[in-house]
């Protein structure tokens, strides 16, 4: 049974957190090139070069920041797929008997996600350790 997924990675909030910083240093920019077209002289144009790195620095900032929470939804996605020892609700008895196909490395918990639908027979832990297998990083039986 493969649980529920949570929903997208960004929701329309996020979208907006992205696009109010990237059209706020965009137009910063334009305000900059607005100011700075038609000066010769160097010195004019110091305060509008200095705008448009703002307006850059505000638009990598909520690129970054759009990018950050992609991740911190991919961790969590991914806690909710594999298990997690801090998670609320995460099983905390070992079973008695593990699953592991016939060359597999690792040796696995019934209801192990990366095994799903899957017939593999049924041993005890230290009959599966003896053979040379290692416990599912994932599952962690």
């Amino acid at each position: 049974m493969t649980p529920a997924l949570p929903g997208p990675l960004w929701s329309r909030r996020d979208r907006l957190r992205l696009l109010v910083p990237l059209i706020g240093g965009a137009a910063l920019i334009g305000l900059a090139w607005f100011l700075v077209a038609g000066r010769d002289d160097a010195g004019g144009q110091l305060a509008p070069v200095s705008l448009a790195i703002a307006g850059a620095g505000v638009g990598f900032a909520g690129a970054l920041f759009w990018l950050g929470q992609g991740r911190r939804a991919v961790r969590a996605l991914s806690w909710h797929l594999l298990g997690s020892a801090d998670s609320a609700g995460c099983e905390t008895t070992v079973a008695a008997e593990s699953v592991a196909g016939p060359n597999a490395r690792y040796f696995h918990r019934r209801d192990c996600l990366l095994i799903t639908d899957r017939a593999f027979p049924a041993a005890a832990r230290a009959d599966q350790e003896r053979v040379g297998r290692q416990p599912c990083p994932a599952c962690q039986p």
